[in-house]
């Protein structure tokens, strides 16, 4: 499975890193469930609500709206690896992707939310379809806290 970059994509790696990223925000986008409660969120709920943003742009196929989810980090990975902005080269995902794949994020299930020591970095574990390992994707993603909230990492 190979492809181009610069239109396309240089190498099977470059879409794998992209869709990879695409995965580690694909949380189940239902509702959290006991709305309504004033206790603040904890760093877990607060990684789980910036994916499940994230989350909503994928499916809505909105490039620029999941780039302000990933950290400068992966967007410099994303730059070096496909000479594209980071939302030019999502947007050659999602032209190769179809609605369906992108809306069958919504049912991937959280397994853990880790928050390490640091507070700054977190790992999210999620199960993984057929249909999605076929492309690469593990079942884990790491996230850190900006100023911007917690942020798909690159790596």
């Amino acid at each position: 499975m190979r492809a181009r970059v610069r239109g396309i994509v240089r190498t099977m790696r470059t879409p794998v890193v992209l869709l990879t990223l695409l995965l580690t925000l694909a949380l189940p986008l239902a509702a959290c469930g006991g709305g309504g409660s004033s206790k603040e969120a904890t760093p877990k709920d607060q990684v789980t609500a910036d994916w499940r943003k994230a989350a909503d742009a994928v499916v809505a196929g909105d490039a620029e709206a999941l780039c302000v989810r990933v950290a400068d980090d992966a967007k410099a990975v994303i730059k070096k690896e496909t000479g594209l902005e980071c939302a030019d080269a999502i947007k050659v995902v999602f032209a190769r992707t179809q609605k369906a794949d992108r809306e069958s994020l919504k049912g991937v299930k959280i397994t853990a939310v880790t928050v390490n020591p640091d507070g700054k970095t977190a790992n999210v574990k999620y199960t993984v379809t057929s249909a999605l390992k076929a492309l690469g994707f593990d079942g884990s993603s790491d996230m850190i806290k900006t100023g911007d909230g917690w942020l798909l990492q690159g790596g």
